[in-house]
């Protein structure tokens, strides 16, 4: 029997490469899956253009929001959507710029059966097959997290780019009654959900598919936008998951890490930018140590099994 899934694709202006990621999704030889196209707000009404386009295919939703609620906030939407359906066992958030392979879905959940509730797939460049996007995402000791590009490098969650979560999971790792931390807008929010999904013991995993992404998580070519809700991000998601052993263990390696990005973003002009996003982080301090309180009381492995999942090094050797 081939459980339900439920793949939840995120659209605001960009209704070509969503169309492009669902003649994709049409391809798919998975036999039960749907599709909810969330439309957040686009300058015209995309979703109607959506319904249109598709309306011979019932597998596919389209739900128009009154405003661009960011991919954390447009996920844990369409996550709610997707289980008031019973039958669905598995959700995938699939980036709308990007292309999958027919068996995209299939490779996804044939992992994740094999005892595996978060999975990502193979990414590559969009323009260029050869050119590996990720692989999932590392963290290292200064706790920043990379593009994974080899498999040689430690995985620590799957990207959110194209990834499957069990429903298992996803319902165990909520928090406030959110998947994905909606203050965080966008970017990141796929590393906190993993790094709680790690806490309470779920396995990540990389499937034998391939996914073929236009968009670029290069740091050389982040933008004002993504400087600043990714470094604010990334301190909420340390103070959050870390156990305190740990994070007094790794301080001054995440200190040394956090400088060199300052040090970076100064030498790229953008020190006021990247002063923003840190000082920002530490306005919500209250907040996310209260939800530090939640997520570590839940925690069910250890200091030491975390660490597997952590690379020793400071930096990923491509950033440098």
């Amino acid at each position: 029997m081939n459980p339900k899934v439920s793949i939840i694709i995120l659209n605001w202006n960009r209704l070509d490469d969503t169309l492009e990621c669902l003649d994709s999704c049409l391809q798919l030889n998975y036999p039960n899956y749907e599709i909810l196209v969330y439309d957040q707000g686009s300058d015209r009404n995309e979703a109607e253009i959506v319904c249109q386009k598709y309306q011979a295919y019932p597998q596919i939703k389209s739900i128009r929001l009154d405003k661009n609620y960011g991919f954390a906030q447009g996920g844990n939407l369409g996550i709610n959507e997707a289980f008031k359906d019973s039958e669905v066992k598995y959700v995938v958030c699939l980036n709308n710029d990007t292309v999958i392979e027919p068996d995209f879905v299939t490779k996804l959940v044939e992992t994740a059966r094999q005892g595996f509730d978060m999975v990502g797939a193979q990414v590559f460049n969009y323009t260029d097959h050869n050119q590996v996007d990720n692989f999932g995402m590392e963290v290292t000791a200064s706790m920043l997290t990379f593009n994974r590009l080899n498999f040689q490098s430690t995985l620590f969650c799957p990207s959110g780019c194209a990834v499957l979560y069990s429903r298992q999971l996803l319902e165990q790792v909520k928090l406030e009654n959110n998947y994905f931390d909606p203050d965080f807008f966008c970017y990141a929010e796929d590393w906190d959900l993993g790094f709680r999904a790690l806490l309470q013991g779920f396995k990540p995993a990389i499937a034998e598919t391939k996914v073929f992404h236009k968009g670029s998580a290069s740091t050389s070519k982040m933008s004002g936008f993504s400087i600043y809700h990714t470094y604010r991000n990334s301190v909420w998601v340390i103070l959050k998951n870390l156990p305190t052993k740990l994070l007094f263990k790794y301080i001054l390696k995440i200190k040394l890490g956090h400088w060199a990005i300052i040090l970076k973003n100064t030498l790229r002009g953008d020190l006021k930018l990247i002063l923003k996003a840190y000082i920002c982080s530490w306005s919500r301090i209250f907040i996310v140590l209260k939800q530090r309180q939640l997520v570590q009381l839940n925690r069910k492995i250890t200091d030491q099994e975390l660490e597997k999942f952590i690379n020793s090094k400071i930096f990923s050797k491509d950033y440098l």
